[in-house]
């Protein structure tokens, strides 16, 4: 009698469980979990297919790497934070579009918005580091992304931008722009998280790094340096055929590599109108799109501005205008003076006092190194200023150094130090090795920019930005000083690999060097009237219309002193011949 209904009740259970598990081998039949791994990094999403066979991701990210994991999905997004004119920050949260390996030792993900996020190792064995890199869209603040510590891990130190990892024998620091309980922020200026191995009984000195090690090798960052200009080519060229915004910089950078390339008109032409005729550009890239008389002011603005900021350094003693990388080029094309001595001095001075030196940042060390070793080169009497306070500066360098398995860091007071610092920075160190022939110096700084090309993927902007600092191309852009005397300096913005000024006495010539047939624009500052001008031995006229003749030609604006020269070049070598009256 009881049997029927039970045996009812069990047929329906089972059919409704057969109808349920058919719904989800409906809905999951062409949904699979996609695995990567590159050493000890772990990397796992979802992806399915439809009916037409096409490939999409879902929304679930998951990294994990040595105590550490990751997580980007529906219930705990990745967020984009915006910053739009209006002053009203937003956020969005973010979603799982692609991914890409760009290299045998990363994964990029790419989301909405533009953003994209890159997982990447130093090496596939147990002492390898690693690092996340955001490339973030140019009106973000920043971007959160979700973490936990991995089973048997946990956080034994943390700070704004820094945390300690701990298990059993095993400890790792985690630095990033920001951190709280359960995200890290990335922002738009410090856009690299690193995670790696730490010792806090080990003191790092210069001396202390192996010369085997092979971040530290010359051969290394040789290489680095190779792919970073390839890299910077393809990216701009790039961001060109998708007609993509193109900030100056890295116009600028484009061009100057082709150039060194022997491809300097095919970059030229291939820069879009929409930039050369836009209202982006400024001096900066005159010496290759002409338009010279209209970029004066922004080169005017640029030097007033220098003016104002070396008077406020020395008036309230601040040394955050040695952090201006081209402050040792402009103090060059300046007369010798008493102020520019004694902003010079400052850093000595300010050394002299312990409260003071204590507060010395290391981008203002870094500053300081910098300059010194630019004005060695430029007017060694104004470097001789610096040197009592460059060995208290590579102190400061040197406490900010954290040497881990394969990676040379900078840390300063657990804020995150940027890339383009740190790239400055190991630059500076190179060339203080070199000039004092120390290699233990050359190897930190090889170490220190290694450790960041190795391990991240620089966006076109950050590849512009350390270009010039990394790459030594006469072909980008820069000024020279042609004469110096108590009469004034006169001084070149060019990209001419070299250019030289005689004076004779009633006349003065100017030899510029560039390839042949090719064409480049400088601005001449300090030349007093003349009355004739010759170029090839011809003579020429000021004319307002002379940029858009075939031919070389200059106009001059006696009011400030300034020669604006289009030069074409018949021969590798063009004379111009300025001719005083009697």
């Amino acid at each position: 009698m009881y049997r029927h209904p039970f045996r009812k009740s069990f047929g329906l259970i089972v059919l409704y469980s057969i109808i349920i598990i058919g719904i989800f081998v409906l809905q999951f039949r062409n949904e699979s979990v996609v695995s990567k791994n590159i050493g000890l990094l772990s990397i796992s999403f979802a992806q399915s297919q439809n009916e037409a066979g096409e490939v999409s991701l879902k929304n679930s990210l998951q990294v994990a790497f040595k105590g550490i994991s990751f997580i980007a999905d529906e219930v705990n997004p990745a967020q984009l934070y915006l910053s739009p004119e209006e002053g009203f920050q937003t956020k969005k949260n973010l979603t799982l579009l692609s991914y890409e390996q760009r290299n045998p030792l990363s994964y990029t993900f790419n989301f909405t918005e533009g953003v994209s996020l890159t997982f990447a190792v130093t090496g596939t064995d147990s002492s390898a580091a690693f690092s996340i890199t955001a490339s973030l869209p140019p009106e973000s603040s920043g971007l959160y992304l979700n973490y936990k510590p991995s089973s048997g891990f946990s956080v034994t130190e943390k700070t704004r931008t820094k945390l300690i990892l701990n298990s059993k024998n095993l400890t790792y620091a985690f630095t990033a722009s920001s951190i709280d309980e359960h995200a890290i922020f990335l922002s738009s200026k410090n856009f690299v998280a690193n995670y790696v191995a730490y010792n806090p009984s080990i003191e790092f000195s210069f001396e202390s790094i192996d010369s085997d090690m092979i971040i530290a090798q010359k051969s290394t960052y040789d290489t680095n340096i190779r792919s970073l200009r390839s890299n910077l080519v393809t990216s701009v060229s790039e961001s060109i055929k998708n007609n993509q915004t193109l900030s100056e910089k890295s116009v600028i950078a484009y061009v100057a590599e082709m150039a060194s390339q022997g491809r300097y008109t095919e970059a030229v032409e291939n820069v879009p109108d929409s930039f050369k005729k836009g209202n982006k550009r400024t001096y900066l890239s005159a010496p290759y799109f002409n338009t010279l008389t209209s970029m004066y002011p922004t080169l005017e603005m640029y030097t007033n501005n220098m003016a104002e900021m070396v008077a406020n350094a020395i008036e309230s003693s601040s040394l955050s205008i040695f952090s201006v990388n081209e402050l040792a080029d402009y103090i060059n094309i300046l007369p010798d003076s008493s102020n520019l001595r004694s902003l010079l001095a400052l850093p000595s001075r300010i050394f002299e006092d312990e409260s003071t030196a204590a507060q010395v940042k290391l981008s203002q060390a870094t500053g300081v190194l910098n300059t010194y070793l630019r004005l060695s080169s430029l007017h060694s009497s104004y470097a001789d200023i610096l040197l009592p306070s460059v060995e208290k500066c590579l102190k400061i360098i040197e406490s900010a150094c954290v040497l881990n398995d394969s990676l040379l860091t900078l840390t300063a007071k657990d804020v995150t130090i940027s890339n383009y610092l740190a790239i400055l920075t190991g630059n500076s160190l190179i060339r203080w090795g070199d000039f004092n022939n120390a290699s233990e110096y050359s190897q930190a700084g090889y170490a220190i920019i290694n450790s960041i090309l190795s391990l991240n993927s620089l966006d076109s902007i950050t590849m512009a930005d350390v270009y010039p600092i990394l790459v030594d191309n006469p072909f980008y852009p820069h000024n020279k000083v042609l004469s110096r005397t108590p009469g004034g300096v006169i001084w070149a913005w060019t990209c001419a690999p070299s250019i030289s000024y005689s004076a004779q006495a009633n006349s003065a010539t100017i030899s510029i060097n560039f390839p042949k047939n090719e064409i480049n624009y400088i601005i001449v500052n300090g030349i007093i009237s003349f009355s004739e001008i010759e170029i090839y031995g011809l003579s020429f006229h000021s004319d307002p219309r002379f940029e858009s003749y075939n031919s070389s030609g200059f106009i001059y604006d006696d009011t400030k002193n300034a020669l604006f020269l289009k030069s074409r070049h018949k021969s590798e070598t063009e004379i111009v011949r300025l001719t005083y009256g009697q």
